[in-house]
C-alpha cells in the first residue's frame, strides 16, 4: 500500500479527528519500504479509538498502536515479547526497530554465519 491508499482505508473507520490527524502524521514519517508491504487487513481500528498497524513475518510481529495521546509498539519474536515501548511521538528508535524487524531474516542469517 502507499500513503494515500492507507489514509483512504483508515478514513472509513470513523476515528476521532485527533487520532486521524496523528495517524496521518505517523504514516507520513514511515518510508515507502515500511508501507509497501502492508495490506488492508494489517491496518485496523480498535474499539477504544486507536489504530493498529501490524507487520508480520511468519509468527513474528511488530505491532504499532496510534492513539490521540501516544504511540506504542511491541515486537514479538517466536511468541516472546522482546520489546514494548510507549512514547509521545514517532522517533528514530521506533523507525530503527521497525527496520531491524523487517530485516530480521537477513540479520539472523548474518548472525548464523558469524557463529
Amino acid at each position: 500500500m502507499n500513503k494515500n491508499s492507507i489514509i483512504k482505508h483508515v478514513d472509513k473507520f470513523g476515528l476521532s479527528d485527533l487520532v486521524f490527524e496523528y495517524f496521518k502524521e505517523v504514516v507520513g514519517k514511515l518510508s515507502i519500504n515500511h508501507l509497501s508491504i502492508l495490506e488492508e487487513h494489517d491496518i485496523y481500528a480498535t474499539p477504544y479509538n486507536a489504530m493498529i498497524i501490524d507487520w508480520c513475518k511468519g509468527e513474528d510481529i511488530f505491532s504499532l498502536e496510534i492513539t490521540n495521546k501516544y504511540i506504542g509498539y511491541f515486537i514479538e519474536i517466536s511468541g516472546v515479547d522482546i520489546k514494548q515501548v510507549t512514547m509521545g511521538k514517532i522517533d528514530n528508535e521506533l523507525l530503527q526497530d521497525l527496520d531491524r524487524f523487517l530485516n530480521f531474516d537477513r540479520v539472523k542469517k548474518i548472525k548464523n554465519l558469524l557463529s
